[in-house]
């Protein structure tokens, strides 16, 4: 069975700067899977150097940002279970496995 599914393209023209950072996202989004987190499905390229694709699940609505900027701040009603979202998905990420990702196993603050 064939899944079509709407996608998100991110592209990124490299620099020496960002490959750095688009390598530790790629680690990362490998690693932390939830339902508050975007998904990373696939990444594709022919010179990493050059130029990258990275495909994510597409999520509906504004972003977060978007909406805070046109409304200038958010009432804490709307605000709460927001942050709320973003608690349970930055707690979820899985502390070890994102050091694991960066290779950052000796810093202290991936200690088991």
């Amino acid at each position: 069975m064939v899944r079509r599914a709407q996608v998100a393209i991110k592209h990124v023209e490299m620099s020496e700067k960002k490959a750095r950072f688009i390598k530790r996202e790629i680690a990362i989004s490998r690693v932390v899977h939830h339902p508050n987190i975007v998904r990373l499905f696939d990444v594709y390229f022919e010179d990493f150097s050059k130029e990258v694709e990275m495909v994510f699940e597409l999520v509906d609505g504004a972003a977060l940002l978007d909406t805070i900027v046109s409304h200038g701040h958010l009432k804490e009603k709307v605000a709460r279970p927001l942050f709320r979202q973003i608690l349970e998905a930055v707690g979820a990420s899985n502390v070890r496995a994102v050091c694991i990702a960066l290779g950052a196993v000796a810093d202290p603050r991936c200690a088991a």
